[in-house]
């Protein structure tokens, strides 16, 4: 992050934003330092990108539900929902929670 001061990094799975957390505070800490200068931007509403055409109704609407409190909560950001190339025919459903 310092190295390339210009940039702007993304990360869009919130589980890796909880492991980074627990296994390494200090990096956790200077993430959240560049989400507040906006040279990081936490996004994506899945707890984990999953492949959408396999998984359930439910296990979506799981995902979409733990991975956008936990962004709430950490970065203070309601974020998106997108977080994978495809939604299943379910989605639009499971998306009006």
């Amino acid at each position: 992050m310092e190295l390339y001061d210009e940039f702007i990094f993304l990360q869009t799975q919130p589980q890796l934003y909880k492991y980074i957390k627990e296994d390494c505070p200090e990096l956790y800490a200077k993430i959240k330092e560049k989400v507040a200068e906006g040279k990081w931007e936490p996004d994506g509403g899945m707890w984990v990108e999953a492949d959408c055409n396999i998984s359930s109704g439910e296990a979506l609407v799981r995902q979409f539900l733990h991975g956008t409190r936990f962004m709430e909560k950490e970065f203070g950001k309601n974020v998106s929902i997108c977080g994978c190339l495809t939604y299943s025919v379910t989605a639009g459903r499971c998306l009006r929670f």
